[in-house]
């Protein structure tokens, strides 16, 4: 079993510099072995990466994608997380995509959505020090383009004008 644990704080080091550590222990018969060599990275988190932007939407499903932060934190970002919030069910943001080790997947497709209905999305960006704070919200409707409608039909003419009609689209898109 470990004895007590112990800190120290190195200060002033370069930042996204790499540095290699190991502890010896001593006492008043001497010193021990030294531990095995562990290998650090001073950096901190990454920014919070762009507002997801809408690619597409359907009646069911909204594509949306992200730019890379502007800061790494001096640590490569090794992925992303996004959520996503129905605005009529809750104001809980759930986890629709966990790229973690997938730091080149800016883009993602939530299916499964109810038409007419609105989403709220934010992303994280992740490197080995943790998670950023979440970009700004973006709102989304999950509906399509509409369908078109008739074909314009003439009601009556005179000389100088027109009088037409047409029938609405048989499918407003869910918007």
């Amino acid at each position: 079993m470990p004895g007590s644990s112990y800190t120290y704080t190195f200060t002033g080091l370069t930042p996204s510099g790499n540095y290699q550590f190991k502890i010896t222990a001593v006492n008043l018969i001497g010193a021990s072995l030294d531990s095995e060599v562990s290998y650090f990275q001073c950096a901190g988190i990454p920014d919070a990466p762009g507002s997801p932007a809408v690619e597409k939407t359907t009646e069911t499903s909204i594509s949306v994608a992200w730019n890379q932060p502007a800061n790494d934190g001096g640590s490569p970002v090794s992925g992303y997380r996004l959520y996503m919030n129905e605005i009529l069910a809750d104001d809980v943001f759930h986890l629709v995509f966990d790229g973690s080790n997938f730091p080149a997947t800016v883009s993602y497709t939530a299916t499964g959505l109810v038409e007419g209905h609105y989403y709220r999305f934010k992303v994280t960006a992740l490197n080995k020090n943790g998670e950023s704070l979440p970009s700004a919200e973006a709102r989304y409707l999950a509906a399509d383009y509409p369908s078109a409608p008739s074909q314009p039909y003439l009601i009556s003419s005179i000389s100088t004008s027109v009088n037409f009609g047409w029938y609405a689209p048989e499918d407003n898109g869910g918007a």
